[in-house]
């Protein structure tokens, strides 16, 4: 669930788009997709998703780009 009002969940999908675009001009190449769920918490605020997210390998390493809500 999308936990924010003051932005649109399409404008985030379209900076991890963009970034992992990025990732892949300058080299990162995609070996995997993993199905994750994430929760976040602070105080007595909750977000939670399930993501399905994009693994690649840049210079030996392993990265995706996971969301983290803040309040």
């Amino acid at each position: 669930m999308w936990p924010y009002k003051e932005h649109k969940e399409e404008d985030y999908r379209d900076a991890v788009a963009l970034a992992e675009s990025i990732a892949v001009k300058y080299g990162a190449v995609p070996v995997s997709v993993t199905k994750q769920k994430f929760n976040t918490m602070s105080g007595d605020w909750t977000a939670s998703s399930r993501e399905i997210l994009n693994v690649y390998k840049y210079g030996g390493e392993f990265f995706r780009i996971e969301p983290h809500f803040l309040p």
